[in-house]
C-alpha cells in the first residue's frame, strides 16, 4: 500500500513538472513577441520622426532659396556691397585727413633751400650766427651783425618779403666798435736815413641785432575723395 502511494506521488510530481514546463514555454514566447512588437514600434516612430524632420528641412531650404532668388533681396545685397565699398573709401579719406590735421598741429620743417635763401639775403654784408629753429613754435632765431647801418633794415625787409615767414621782428641794433691793426706809417729821416715805423689802428664798426622769424603756418587742405558717379 505504501509502495502504491509512492508511485502516485511520483506521477503527480511529473505531471506538475510538465505543466510548469508548458507554462514557462508559453511565457517566453509571449515575451519574445512583445520585444519584436516593441522593436517594430520604435523603428516606425524613428522613421516617422526622420521623415517629418526631412520634410521640415526641405521646406526651410525651399524658403531660403526663394528668399535668396528674390530680386529685391539681391538688389539689397548688391547695395550693401556698394555701401561697404563707399565706407572703406570714406574711412581712407578720414585717415588721410587725420594725418593732415596732425601735421597742421605743428609747423613744417625748414628745408635747405629756405636756409640758402636766408643766407643769400645776408651775403657778405651780414654775418649770421647762433641760428636755431623750434618746430613746435615755428620760430627761427639767430644773431646778425651788419657792417653798415642801412644794411640792417634792408636785410629785415628781404626776410619779410621772402614769403617764408608770416612775421619778422628785431629789437633794434647795437653799435660795436673794434680796433684792428692798420697799415703802419714809415718815416725816413732825410739826414740820417733812419726809418721810423708808427703803428696805426683802424676802427671797425659793426651793428649787432637779434632776429626772430615766425614760419608761415601751412594752410589746411582737404584731401580729394574719389566718388563714383
Amino acid at each position: 500500500m505504501a509502495r502504491a502511494i509512492k508511485q502516485k506521488d511520483i506521477n503527480l510530481i511529473l505531471a506538475m513538472d510538465r505543466k510548469a514546463g508548458d507554462t514557462s514555454g508559453k511565457a517566453g514566447g509571449r515575451v519574445l513577441i512583445l520585444v519584436i512588437i516593441l522593436i517594430i514600434v520604435l523603428c516606425g516612430a524613428g522613421y516617422s520622426f526622420y521623415y517629418t524632420e526631412m520634410n521640415v528641412l526641405k521646406g526651410q531650404a525651399e524658403t531660403v532659396e526663394l528668399y535668396l532668388n528674390d530680386p529685391t533681396v539681391q538688389a539689397a545685397y548688391e547695395a550693401s556691397f556698394a555701401a561697404q565699398d563707399q565706407a572703406r573709401r570714406m574711412t581712407a579719406a578720414m585717415e588721410e585727413l587725420t594725418s593732415v590735421l596732425i601735421n597742421l598741429s605743428g609747423y613744417p620743417d625748414m628745408n635747405g633751400e629756405q636756409f640758402a635763401e636766408i643766407y643769400g639775403f645776408a651775403g657778405t654784408r651780414v654775418a649770421l650766427t647762433g641760428m636755431t629753429y623750434n618746430r613746435s613754435s615755428g620760430v627761427l632765431q639767430f644773431n646778425a651783425a651788419c657792417d653798415t647801418v642801412t644794411g640792417v633794415p634792408i636785410f629785415i625787409t628781404q626776410l619779410r618779403m621772402s614769403g617764408i615767414f608770416s612775421d619778422v621782428q628785431y629789437q633794434g641794433y647795437t653799435e660795436v666798435v673794434t680796433s684792428i691793426p692798420g697799415q703802419p706809417i714809415v718815416d725816413v729821416d732825410p739826414e740820417t736815413g733812419v726809418e721810423t715805423i708808427t703803428p696805426t689802428t683802424i676802427e671797425k664798426k659793426a651793428y649787432n641785432f637779434s632776429v626772430s622769424c615766425l614760419v608761415k603756418h601751412p594752410q589746411p587742405e582737404l584731401p580729394e575723395i574719389n566718388r563714383e558717379e
